[in-house]
């Protein structure tokens, strides 16, 4: 893993979890809609 991505990921861990979230709430939504 390149430096640059472990100094970017350890200075935005808020951003990390909240594009973490993003992606989770898509994910549960495509499942659903395909459940659908």
């Amino acid at each position: 893993m390149p430096e640059t991505t472990i100094v970017h990921i350890s200075a935005t861990p808020c951003l990390r979890v909240a594009d973490w979230r993003m992606r989770a709430v898509a994910y549960m939504t495509d499942n659903n809609e395909a459940g659908l």
